[in-house]
């Protein structure tokens, strides 16, 4: 029988861990995209080292407060575009049918050459 050999577990020092921390908190990554840029493995460790390392009473900065309140509101923003746009792209299949239904019934040519 071959003998089975633990995965060690790598060992990621302080200053690496605030590394990736304060790049998660200024918004270059969020956890997922630090976690496959520094090929960190699980997928809550940025969350515990965050637990860790950052008091629960430190306040995050103005600008980073400011950076997430803006892509709030743009996601909100993005959501009602979305809407709008398959809105009427359904009013624009509804006009296309419309005028298609009328040439065929009146025998008349409505679209514009």
């Amino acid at each position: 029988m071959a003998n089975k050999r633990k995965k060690s577990r790598p060992i990621y020092s302080s200053a690496f861990k605030l590394e990736v921390i304060s790049k998660v908190l200024d918004g270059t990554f969020n956890k997922q995209e630090a976690q496959l840029a520094y090929r960190i493995g699980g997928k809550s460790t940025i969350l515990e080292w965050m637990r860790q390392l950052v008091p629960a009473d430190e306040k995050l900065s103005q600008s980073v407060k400011d950076a997430w309140a803006e892509k709030m509101a743009a996601q909100k923003q993005l959501a009602q575009l979305k809407s709008q746009l398959k809105a009427e792209r359904l009013r624009s299949d509804l006009y296309k049918k419309m005028v298609e239904q009328a040439e065929q019934e009146f025998n008349i040519e409505i679209k514009k050459k």
